[in-house]
């Protein structure tokens, strides 16, 4: 394929793992299958449109080993260094790529990839430590608390809203944030072309609008923010009918239901987590899977 995902017959588009981008790789993650399916849509919609390369940064489910990447991983740049560290007997493998002046270039974690959410967003500034006392264990002169107040500004605390660690100091406390989110949705309502809104029945008679009907489409699903903090994945079947649930999975808790594939089972729709897999009834929250546990279901309402 070239830079606008086309094949060599340029009426077919392609993506995903079938596709051998212009560099010469075959993307088998995720985020660059979403990059590449935009490309294609804006090419389709007759808009400029490429796709040269994507963040290969993941953090994949894998049975029983614990496993992310980030940046540079393989140490390409020039003049870069490895500050590695291996412990054949317990399983782990921890190796960062630091460039002459110190900058964080990228790595890779095995069997102990506890440090992925602070590394991946320190990629690209110097670190504020000596990299090998993020590598060794405790006891050989690491490990190293960081926590948020290390992070640079332009880490992206939710990727929901684009929220950078940055605007978070800027509004203060937590509820103030959450206000702001809401804000900030509510903009995008006003602003879209479709004036139609999704409304989710809240506490009380409340009926808050939480997102803009022209968002949401088959396959294509919308996870919000409601006033009081929680998450809800909102969905579309082909039929036009609308559903919200819990975005938050309740077999390990990450708030993913949003990003998971929907499917039907005897004309009951259902969708699949992305993480593990199991399945949750768009309805009535019920899990095929797991008799015992269930996600809440919210009534829809579209003006």
């Amino acid at each position: 394929m070239d830079e606008e995902c086309r094949t060599s017959d340029p009426a077919v588009l392609a993506i995903g793992e079938c596709a051998l981008a212009p560099d010469g790789r075959v993307y088998g993650l995720v985020a660059p299958g979403y990059e590449r399916a935009q490309t294609a849509a804006g090419v389709i919609a007759g808009e400029e449109a490429s796709f040269t390369g994507a963040d290969m940064s993941t953090k994949p489910k894998l049975l029983g080993v614990d496993v992310a990447s980030f940046g540079d991983a393989h140490g390409t740049s020039e003049g870069c260094l490895d500050v590695v560290y291996a412990d054949s007997r317990s399983g782990v493998y921890k190796k960062l790529v630091i460039g002459r002046d110190g900058t964080l270039l990228g790595g890779v974690l095995i069997g102990d990839a506890g440090r992925y959410g602070e590394l991946r967003p320190m990629t690209g500034t110097v670190l504020p430590v000596a990299p090998e006392q993020l590598v060794l264990p405790a006891g050989a002169g690491g490990p190293v608390v960081l926590g948020p107040s290390a992070l640079p500004d332009d880490a992206v605390i939710c990727s929901c809203h684009n929220v950078t660690k940055g605007a978070v100091r800027e509004h203060g406390s937590l509820p103030e944030v959450k206000k702001w989110i809401q804000t900030m949705t509510t903009r995008t309502m006003e602003t879209a072309q479709d004036t139609r809104v999704i409304r989710l029945a809240a506490a009380g008679d409340d009926w808050p609008a939480v997102c803009d009907r022209s968002l949401l489409t088959p396959g294509r699903e919308v996870a919000v923010l409601l006033p009081d903090g929680r998450q809800v994945a909102l969905f579309m079947d082909r039929a036009g009918h609308t559903y919200a649930i819990d975005n938050r999975d309740p077999f390990n808790g990450a708030h993913v239901l949003s990003r998971g594939l929907v499917g039907s089972d005897g004309g009951q729709p259902f969708v699949a987590s992305p993480l593990l897999k199991q399945r949750f009834d768009l309805a009535t929250g019920a899990c095929p899977d797991d008799d015992e546990v269930s996600v809440a279901v919210f009534e829809v309402r579209a003006d």
